[in-house]
């Protein structure tokens, strides 16, 4: 029988052959992490595949001898030879196409499990199924600052979050016999539902410490406006982030209302000035904000809060004042994060209020600067605040008078940490605008120990004006 390939076009065939396999081998000689079984597995076979080349290789050398020597006959024997071997060179080839797709599914499955071993694990979460929760509680790890509670399968969630403490305080009587009180300071619940990024509802269910009884401390809605596309309704130039919030909130006077919670405020008592003019202002209205750059603004429309004032001498007994509605809102300008710089102001119309020497309010307003600077391990703030009253009355002559005052005051803080210890201290100064009113000033100096991450031990002793009582605090304030 006749050979259907010359000799020459014979050995291209087999050296192509040859090629693609020594090829295909190669590829594999380097292959992708795998398991320590499965991967030893895959080097013997590319032994035992080398191995069978090499044979291949010195059996085409072998052949080439042949055939420069053989007869026709032989010669035709030789090539049925080739073809068979041939044929088994392509199922080989057939097998190794098959093993390195498995090596491929192999390295792909290794790096999705890298992948995930190397990405923060997820915080804690409770599903809700049916409003059930399952597996409450069965986590025994400490739980983070907040526990997310997912609803459905678009990553819907709740955060929970909350914070306390419990004072112990020592009043210091001028007679020596000292006054010794354990309290709760603030207890509160605060839940935050995020159904769309650019939208947040926020809750949260507060003690109040004179009623002794818990209630609704805030409930907002805050739409992301401005901003980024990913997280704002709206994308524009210039604008960083900017909303709208409707309900119950904070009011953002100056700087001290960051500091409401007890779980942020590392001194235990509260300046002396925002004590006396609008204290933890928290009020039902509108609020919108805008941060660009350095610069940030917020302007606000509420029902305004009551305030009780002496009258400066015209009445025997101090009057409530009620303001019908109040707006205003603060300018800050914050070239690092180092520094910032404010100012605040609220305006008050009254409601008209009639007392006994028929002294009604007319109104009041509120200004305010502030300042915080942060360097290193080393924190300064300061506040001026000065709160103006409009009171209008009846004089002799029955011509209607008014009579302006404006109570006034500042105060100014540095506080040090260093590792898991701080130190703070507080001037506070406050200037009533009455007859016969003193200035009341105030030296709080106190430490504080973070026992672990939202949980410390504080100490305050606080020294005021001779003829009022000094004080000393101890707290243990926590967050979750």
């Amino acid at each position: 029988m006749e050979s259907t390939y010359p000799a020459k076009e014979l050995k291209m065939r087999i050296v192509l052959h040859l090629s693609v396999a020594i090829t295909v081998i190669a590829a594999l000689l380097c292959p992708p992490p795998a398991s320590a079984g499965r991967y030893e597995r895959l080097q013997k076979h590319v032994a035992e595949l080398e191995a069978r080349v090499a044979e291949l290789e010195s059996g085409q050398s072998a052949l080439d001898s042949r055939l420069a020597k053989a007869t026709p006959a032989p010669k035709e024997k030789v090539i049925a030879q080739l073809q068979a071997r041939i044929e088994e060179l392509e199922s080989r080839l057939e097998q190794l196409s098959s093993l390195e797709h498995d090596v491929d599914q192999l390295s792909t499955s290794l790096e999705e499990i890298e992948a995930k071993a190397q990405a923060p694990a997820p915080a804690p979460a409770m599903r809700v199924a049916a409003l059930d929760l399952e597996d409450l509680g069965a986590d025994s790890e400490p739980a983070p600052p907040a526990v997310e509670v997912l609803t459905d399968e678009e990553g819907e969630f709740l955060a929970i979050s909350g914070f306390g403490d419990l004072v112990y305080e020592i009043q210091q009587e001028t007679e020596g016999n000292d006054a010794e009180t354990y309290n709760i300071g603030q207890a509160e619940l605060d839940l935050e539902s995020t159904f769309d990024p650019r939208f947040e509802i926020a809750a949260a269910i507060a003690f109040d410490a004179e009623g002794n009884q818990f209630g609704l401390g805030a409930f907002s809605v805050d739409f992301h406006i401005f901003g980024n596309e990913e997280d704002h309704f709206h994308s524009l130039e210039g604008v960083d982030h900017s909303g709208l919030i409707v309900g119950q909130f904070d009011i953002p006077f100056g700087i001290d209302w960051q500091l409401y919670p007890s779980i942020d405020r590392r001194l235990v008592s509260t300046p002396l000035v925002v004590e006396n003019t609008h204290g933890g202002w928290n009020d039902l209205g509108v609020q919108g904000y805008l941060e660009s750059g350095p610069f940030n603004a917020v302007a606000y429309f509420t029902n305004g809060f009551e305030y009780e004032e002496e009258c400066a001498g015209l009445c025997a007994n101090p009057i409530d004042l009620e303001s019908g509605r109040a707006f205003g809102g603060r300018l800050g300008l914050k070239p690092s994060e180092a520094f910032e710089i404010g100012g605040s102001y609220s305006y008050l119309p009254s409601r008209e209020v009639v007392a006994e020497s028929d002294i009604n309010s007319e109104k009041m307003t509120l200004f305010g600067a502030d300042v915080q600077i942060h360097t290193g391990d080393l924190s300064l703030r300061g506040e001026y605040i000065a709160h103006g009253v409009d009171l209008e009355y009846t004089g002799a002559s029955a011509t209607p008078l008014t009579e302006s005052m404006t109570h006034s005051g500042f105060y100014t803080q540095a506080m040090y940490e260093f590792d898991e210890y701080f130190l703070i201290a507080r001037y506070d100064n406050y200037s009533p605008d009455e007859v016969g009113a003193e200035d009341q000033r105030r030296l709080s100096a106190g430490a504080g120990w973070v026992l672990r991450q939202n949980c410390e031990l504080r100490m305050e002793y606080q020294a005021n004006r001779e003829d009022s009582e000094n004080l000393a605090y101890v707290q243990v304030a926590v967050g979750f």
